[in-house]
């Protein structure tokens, strides 16, 4: 069921327990993520590759987002108070003499030849929107995340709110007992 769910929505990562095919279905349904899903098209949205650590108090979320320079250009939305999207664009990288500059800046002051026409022989990095989304396991406090960005790799802590797990928890067995 993992790898039908990487098919079909290669964009979002559920961080639920695994359990059988119609718990997963049932998982897919409930999740607030996938009622989102079809109204958007993500033709041409690249998946940037994350690792996601659980501690105690958060969870660690590390990505890499080559050519990514600034935070502004980052958007992270919660649906809930447990799934995660988060969105951007990478620009694209322009040598200087092809007009308008991003990271060329750098080679201004080098020595470095001007070329006012550039064709494309490899392009295997993408340039473009980016999105990837995440339910995470327990609920979130999403006013308190923290995020950084160096050298391409997109950091974000994400505390828990064990306070209404707990909570939670608390109505499920009032509610078991009746």
């Amino acid at each position: 069921m993992d790898t039908i769910n990487a098919l079909l929505h290669p964009h979002h990562v559920s961080l639920g327990k695994n359990y059988t095919s119609i718990h997963m279905l049932h998982q897919h349904i409930d999740d607030p993520y996938y009622s989102l899903d079809h109204h958007a098209s993500h033709k041409g949205v690249s998946v940037p590759r994350f690792n996601i650590r659980e501690g105690q108090k958060a969870f660690y979320l590390e990505g890499e987002l080559p050519g990514l320079t600034h935070l502004s250009d980052v958007v992270c939305e919660f649906i809930g108070n447990q799934t995660m999207i988060i969105r951007g664009a990478i620009k694209s990288f322009v040598f200087a003499g092809e007009g308008e500059q991003t990271q060329a800046a750098a080679l201004k002051d080098s020595k470095a030849p001007v070329e006012t026409s550039l064709t494309w022989r490899l392009n295997e990095r993408h340039i473009g929107k980016f999105e990837r989304s995440f339910t995470f396991s327990s609920r979130v406090k999403p006013t308190e995340i923290h995020t950084s960005l160096d050298s391409g790799v997109l950091s974000i802590a994400v505390p828990k709110d064990k306070e209404a797990d707990a909570k939670e928890a608390a109505k499920s067995e009032i509610e078991n007992e009746e």
